[in-house]
């Protein structure tokens, strides 16, 4: 074979896009092997499966639940719905083809990125690989409906065309982000000092801006016709601003939790230790030479903004992180930079020596990465009940709504979505932010009162909304639900007079 048909264009082009494939079905695969139709909605899932739900039925998120998240992934787990109903899937089934098909094309899209910086296919399957092993990605994605899933891809989405120099793609994907996540802004915000350092990248710029611009108006266009744009606006924007508790952690537990060292190093801390100790590199790079950093730097914006973006999401994720979902927004960053980092780090090894010699590092951490991935594929998630009888649960209402009773879920909305009706109210999931907005803005404690009334019936679950339990058992008694006890579900029934 001649130089010219190694290296030929087309090739590349074939070589990526048959890998993204092989990955993509590969990722599906693994959602669907460990269980992915049996997963019962769990956790935040729960909320949003019911946004979802509702915007389907034409309800606006923000209206049918008080929730201070952008909504674009509820947007399109709707569109799923609707399409799903028309091929007989159930709402929970549609929700998840979408969610396992996002989960998936953030594994290819993560080879594609890492195959245009490195050229490497090694290095492109070990990041893909790094996507799929990372804990909870692949359980979230299979569950459906979480925001942070769909932010995950349109990082890596933004990425890919802000590096192929496609900057206004790169300006609709970057908007994506956002309006899965508020702090998916800062795809946009590095952008600009990253394309400003060159004449090309400055010429690009409005181009960029534009195109967020226009995606994220168009969002926010859906609920001023809607006539609603005030509410998204306090929920969106105000609450999380006013709300909020950001503060400096404890640098050493915050960097314990990134790293994943809680439990001591283990496989999973491999991944977020090299793309750690890859930032570390590139300073001590940089430092060593800075006139040279800056010119190699200036000559390369896409590698500049690859850098500004995970200093920056690093950085926030150190000051904001709760639970596993707030590692998604990191995670693109991790994979690529850790799979660069053994890919970098293979080449300064094996300086003078035959290339195989790198190819063999790299072969290495690919070998140990398929391990991890064999060693959990087959295993099925672990569930203490399933979607169908959680489905049962739901249709145990079915009764109860047909009689024109009025049922206020708190904590457990997806069994209310299941029977495609809106809640009492629209605090339907308390949390720390909620909390403090319903205690500042309450006269005493909450109640649910819709035009004056109590609804008839309230079905609770995980938290409940500030100072209301002792009215709640004072005016309210608790009744029989099958199947309530396992899911952590109870029936309430107001009592008369």
């Amino acid at each position: 074979m001649s130089d010219h048909g190694a290296h030929s264009p087309l090739r590349g082009k074939v070589t990526g896009a048959g890998g993204f494939v092989v990955l993509f079905c590969a990722a599906a695969t693994l959602c669907i092997v460990r269980g992915a139709w049996e997963l019962p909605l769990l956790s935040d899932n729960q909320h949003y499966f019911f946004i979802a739900e509702r915007a389907a039925a034409g309800v606006p998120p923000h209206v049918s639940q008080f929730d201070p998240k952008h909504a674009l992934s509820g947007f399109m787990s709707a569109l799923a719905i609707k399409g799903g109903r028309v091929l007989g899937l159930s709402d929970a089934q549609s929700a998840r083809v979408l969610s396992i098909a996002v989960t998936s094309a953030a594994v290819g899209i993560a080879w594609l990125l890492t195959l245009k910086l490195t050229s490497d296919l090694l290095a492109a399957a070990l990041a893909a690989i790094m996507v799929m092993s990372v804990n909870g990605f692949v359980l979230m994605g299979a569950m459906g409906c979480r925001p942070k899933v769909f932010l995950a891809l349109f990082v890596l989405l933004t990425l890919h065309a802000f590096v192929c120099g496609r900057y206004k793609q790169a300006g609709l994907f970057a908007a994506g982000s956002f309006l899965c996540w508020q702090p998916g802004l800062l795809m946009v915000a590095c952008a600009v000092p990253a394309l400003a350092v060159t004449a090309d990248g400055r010429r690009a710029l409005p181009g960029f801006l534009l195109s967020a611009v226009a995606v994220v108006g168009a969002y926010h266009g859906y609920f001023f016709f809607k006539g609603v744009l005030a509410t998204q606006l306090e929920q969106a924007y105000l609450l999380p601003a006013a709300y909020s508790s950001y503060g400096l952690p404890d640098p050493w537990r915050a960097l314990r939790w990134v790293l994943k060292l809680r439990g001591g190093f283990g496989v999973s801390s491999i991944a977020p230790t090299l793309f750690v100790g890859g930032l570390l590199s590139a300073w001590i790079w940089f430092l060593a030479g800075p006139r040279r950093g800056f010119e190699l730097l200036r000559s390369r914006p896409s590698w500049l903004y690859l850098l500004l973006c995970a200093h920056a999401v690093f950085a926030f994720t150190l000051v904001e992180h709760q639970g596993p979902p707030d590692f998604f927004f990191l995670l693109p960053f991790v994979a690529v930079g850790a799979a660069v980092t053994i890919w970098a780090l293979g080449r300064v090894v094996s300086a003078g020596l035959p290339s195989w010699v790198a190819q063999a590092v790299t072969a290495v951490m690919l070998v140990l990465f398929v391990s991890v991935v064999g060693d959990t594929a087959s295993k099925p998630f672990k569930v203490r009940f399933t979607l169908e009888e959680q489905q049962r649960l739901g249709a145990s209402l079915a009764p109860l709504l047909a009689e024109g009773a009025s049922v206020y879920a708190v904590g457990c909305t997806h069994l209310l979505a299941f029977n495609h009706v809106d809640n009492h109210v629209h605090y339907g999931y308390f949390f720390r932010r909620i909390n403090r907005y319903v205690v500042r803005h309450s006269d005493g404690p909450f109640r649910p009162l819709k035009d004056g009334r109590a609804p008839d019936y309230i079905v609770k679950s995980r938290w409940f909304f500030p100072r209301g339990l002792p009215w709640l058992k004072r005016e309210y008694r608790r009744i029989a639900l099958a199947g309530g006890r396992r899911q952590h579900v109870s029936l309430w029934r107001r009592v008369e007079g």
